[in-house]
């Protein structure tokens, strides 16, 4: 951030109010315990935690001779003392100044000096703690997260997170704090030592327009600084209204309370000196913006209206020169600007008047002042106009040719869709209809077209039963009135009825939509708000729409970046699988469906509506659906290439399709089937994939009218074959990996250079463990049978709670897991794999088995279950609330063998042997279109294997002759590259 650059350095402050407190006796303010003057809003005071009794605080004297300063030249200072206590603390409110209010930014200075911790033992627990902190003008309580800057140091003897590392100070970055002595926040050291008796001088720079701060300590030699960070919040949320401005200044302390001689006590005894609060002067602000007409994301302005905003100047002599003030619309910079004022005023209005109607425009005001000094807004909204455009609300999804609720209604039309509906509501206090005849609400869907309740016609929910639905009463989807942050249609402001949204949605849930659209081409939008990133489709349905089981085709998606809040929409296009708008062709009645393709929680976005725009231009032939997909990494050696290609304006031409894989044109081997919206491309190689390769795929089109298109793309095959088992180790780093398996250590997901790409959700690696207890070492060890048991990960040691997962073919698996430890039986083992409980069980000891020939399997709880993986990746975790499946505690993995389940595993022994004096003959059976390679030796100690012959598998067993005299000794091994 270049603000936080230039606020490291030394601040002129000149002429500014600025709070001080030096402890000076003079001053009645500047002393202690102070009084409300001078910036000031209160004195110092003090409060005790549960633990201080009456002996918390300690004023060690605020007015001491400064014989031991705490910076030099330091005369006096504020001692003082918690002993015994709970997070104890002493804080003072500042900011009574106009010109030192919390908006804008503030430099806090002061000097701290841990003195002793009593007793000599001292700073050594992890109960032992000192806070530094700028608190809201909120509460004090402990249990309040809110700080501009949160600075902690903690005792020796913990190296948990985030709390960070010990007897060292770490400044908090939002929530979280360093995780090492060497990475994380500070941009030139590790995090600076903790050292009692030691000065520090801490600067405290803290930006209200980015909710931000700058942290630097110096310790009278180095100084460390640390990067931008963020304001701290409340724990686990990341929501930018949790973040509040510091109107107090807080140190607090918290000991351990432990009693190590008799009759003592814990003290920690610190002092503080030369605080001053001042702010950057008014003249090193930059302009502030303020958008006026239309408000950011409005929709449906009226493009006449131009846009409007007002520039102001912060410091008393900044100016706006017509010069300095830009305007970016859709990437270009507008001109004719009208201003008013002049180039010296320091209030000026801005109007663009050449806005184009049917357009959504997403721009950039930046305004340089008279100095350079630069500010920025962003904002974005559209000019459509309603009578121009077609817009289908996410609410109004097909229903049926009757009414199945309990309440009779009679809106119900074997059409199944409404080609023109009005705003609908029902006002649940009146009950009263609003254009109940001429809208969807309260129409029911997922009725066939016999009249029976029929899930997967006109919505498919996966989370029956509908929680709350505020417009369609009798379905299971989620129906709610928009965010108050969102903005009404002018159909709904004239109809003063409220708007919908579908909410809590799914991946795999979808709603189908029919339209009676005229023949042209459309741009193609979905208004949305999403607080994870997610994925659309919007598809075409080829079957009985009033049937269920429809097949359809992909005409492309809609790809929803993170947002701050599902509450905040904007328009998001409808693009192929490379990012690239879509320009549809569309004729008559449709119906198209809307999928969610990976919606995360389920609560992460709002659907508003769907915009078709029409747009003159010719819609090319696109790339609707591909596979294996873009980027794609440990694609199955086995797969084919599937491509699907989509109608524009014109037919798809069959001739023009030309299929390349790494440059080598396959398209006489691919079969190539025209459908009723396109053509289909599948290209199956003679042989498997090579393993652990890249591979680029290069497909050309075109249309009839002779237009062209070419896509490429590229996976990587990983090292997966069908049948064969995957058997994963969880151990540390050091640990000898048992002979089959891949190691797991503890390290988070990614690709694992084996072939595989597996992981956990976080590091673990102070959650692995590697017990290998000797035989008898102890009455309560158990001895592991092999490696697998003697080494494990904890899932819910620490938080978050830990997540693992690896990336396989979609399918059925085989999974055999196991949990348990050697040395300990304290844990109830609950782990699911694929939301299915595959560990379950309580361990013991079971003495009988305690000798030095029988390993003890009482500490071990092992499980087998078939799981179904439809999305890529197999999760491994303890589920359920706080990290455990129900009644789990501790849990624990050792080893997991997962074996799929829709291939035989693969047979690499040789068959029916036989010899003569010249040959030598066996059967193999092989894997169809896998390539075989028979080698042999002639002793095992050669160095090399020798190549006999290769063979590409058809499913049969296949003879393998060898010449070979009666004499010699041969060795032969199978291998499936």
């Amino acid at each position: 951030m270049l603000l936080g650059a230039l606020l490291v350095g030394t601040f002129a402050t000149t002429g500014l109010a600025q709070v001080t407190n030096n402890f000076e006796t003079g001053d009645p303010g500047d002393g202690y315990p102070g009084s409300v003057q001078n910036g000031w809003a209160d004195t110092w005071t003090t409060a005790l935690g549960s633990n201080a009794g009456g002996n918390g605080f300690i004023t060690v004297g605020p007015q001491v001779i400064n014989t031991t300063p705490v910076t030099n030249g330091g005369n006096n200072y504020l001692n003082v003392g918690f002993a015994n206590g709970d997070n104890n603390l002493i804080r003072r409110k500042y900011t009574s100044f106009a010109d030192l209010d919390v908006v804008y930014t503030h430099i806090i200075e002061f000097d701290y000096r841990v003195d002793s911790w009593l007793p000599a033992s001292g700073f050594t627990s992890t109960s032992d703690n000192v806070t530094i902190a700028g608190r809201p003008n909120i509460s004090i309580s402990s249990s309040d997260n809110r700080s501009t800057f949160f600075i902690k140091a903690m005792g020796a003897n913990d190296s948990s997170l985030p709390l960070g590392k010990a007897a060292r100070w770490n400044f908090y970055e939002g929530s979280a704090t360093s995780s090492s002595e060497s990475a994380g926040l500070f941009t030139n050291a590790a995090a600076p030592a903790f050292v009692i008796g030691r000065n520090y001088h801490f600067k405290i720079i803290t930006d209200p327009t980015t909710k931000t701060y700058i942290g630097s300590v110096t310790d009278g030699t180095n100084t460390f600084t640390t990067q931008s960070l963020r304001w701290r919040n409340f724990v686990n949320t990341t929501s930018e209204n949790d973040r509040t401005n510091a109107t107090i200044l807080y140190f607090a302390s918290r000991t351990s309370t432990r009693t190590v001689q008799p009759a003592a006590t814990e003290t920690n005894i610190f002092s503080i000196d030369n605080v001053t609060i001042n702010r950057l002067p008014f003249n090193d602000y930059p302009s502030r913006i303020t958008q006026n007409s239309p408000a950011t994301r409005a929709i449906h302005h009226p493009a006449a209206s131009g846009m409007s905003f007002t520039v102001l100047t912060v410091g008393p002599t900044n100016t706006i020169p017509a010069s300095g003030v830009v305007v970016n619309l859709n990437g270009t910079n507008i001109s004719g600007l009208v201003l008013s004022g002049a180039d010296t005023d320091t209030n000026r209005t801005v109007t663009v008047t050449n806005l184009a109607i049917n357009t959504i425009y997403d721009g950039t005001i930046i305004v340089a002042d008279g100095a350079g000094r630069k500010a920025t807004n962003s904002f974005s909204f559209d000019t459509f106009v309603e009578a121009d455009v077609t817009v289908i609300e996410a609410e109004n999804y097909n229903f049926g040719p009757t009414n199945l609720c309990a309440v009779a209604r009679t809106n119900h039309t074997t059409d199944g869709y409404l080609q023109n509906p009005v705003p609908s509501t029902y006002g649940i206090t009146a009950m009263v209809y609003t254009n109940e005849v001429g809208g969807y609400v309260d129409r029911s869907g997922n009725v066939d077209a016999s009249g029976a309740s029929t899930p997967g016609v006109d919505y498919l929910d996966l989370t029956s039963p509908v929680t709350l639905s505020e417009y369609r009463f009798c379905d299971s989807m989620d129906t709610r009135t928009i965010p108050s942050a969102e903005y009404y249609r002018p159909a709904y402001t004239n109809s003063v009825v409220p708007d919908y949204t579908l909410e809590k949605i799914q991946a795999g849930e979808w709603c189908n939509y029919t339209h009676i659209f005229p023949a042209t081409n459309y741009l193609v939008y979905l208004r949305v708000g999403a607080r994870a990133a997610m994925q659309f489709q919007l598809s075409r349905v080829t079957s009985d729409r009033k049937q269920p089981n429809q097949t359809t085709v992909s005409l492309g998606v809609f790809n929803v970046p993170l947002g701050a809040t599902k509450d905040i929409h904007t328009y998001k296009p409808l693009v192929d699988a490379f990012g690239t708008p879509l320009l549809l062709n569309l004729s008559g009645e449709q119906t198209l469906r809307l999928t969610s393709v990976n919606a995360g929680a389920g609560d992460d976005a709002n659907v508003n509506f769907i915009l078709f725009q029409p747009f003159n231009g010719v819609a090319l032939p696109t790339l609707a659906q591909f596979s294996p997909g873009l980027n794609a990494s440990n694609v199955p050696p086995q797969s084919d290439v599937r491509i699907t290609i989509q109608n524009g304006s014109t037919p798809v031409s069959l001739g023009s399709i030309i299929l390349k894989i790494n440059g080598s044109n396959v398209t006489s081997s691919a079969t190539i089937t025209p459908t009723g919206n396109g053509a289909s491309v599948t290209y199956l190689p003679a042989t498997f994939f090579l393993t652990r390769s890249n591979y680029t795929v290069q497909i050309i089109y075109g249309d009839t009218s002779g237009n062209l298109q070419t896509n490429q793309w590229s996976f990587h095959v990983g090292t997966y074959l069908p049948g064969m088992p995957v058997r994963v180790n969880f151990q540390i780093t050091n640990n000898v990996t048992p002979a089959g398996y891949l190691p797991d250590t503890s390290v988070p997901f990614g690709d694992r250079g084996n072939g595989f790409s597996y992981g956990w959700n976080k590091s673990m690696n102070q959650d692995s463990r590697s017990n290998n207890p000797a035989i008898n070492s102890s009455p309560n060890t158990a001895v592991p049978p092999d490696l697998r048991y003697a080494t494990f990960t904890h899932f819910n040691k620490s938080s978050p709670i830990g997540i693992w997962e690896i990336t396989l073919p979609n399918g059925n698996y085989s999974v055999h897991a196991v949990s348990g430890d050697a040395t300990a039986i304290d844990s109830v083992f609950k782990i699911t794999v694929e939301g299915v409980l595959v560990v379950d069980g309580t361990p013991f000891h079971d003495a009988s088995f305690d000798s030095n020939s029988l390993p003890n399997l009482s500490h071990w709880v092992e499980g087998t279950q078939s799981v179904a993986l439809a999305d890529g990746n197999l999760t491994l975790t303890t589920g359920g609330n706080s990290g455990t499946a129900a009644g789990g505690n501790n849990n624990k993995i050792n080893f997991i063998d997962i074996i799929p389940l829709d291939f035989p595993p693969p047979d690499f022994s040789l068959h029916n042997p036989s010899a003569n004096d010249s040959t030598f003959s066996f059967n193999i059976s092989t894997i169809n279109r896998a390539l075989h390679i028979i080698e042999y030796k002639n002793a095992l100690t050669a160095a090399t294997w020798t190549t006999l012959t290769n063979i590409v598998g058809t499913g049969n067993p296949v003879t393998v002759n060898d010449n070979i005299s009666a004499s010699t000794n041969r060795f032969y091994r199978m291998r499936i590259p």
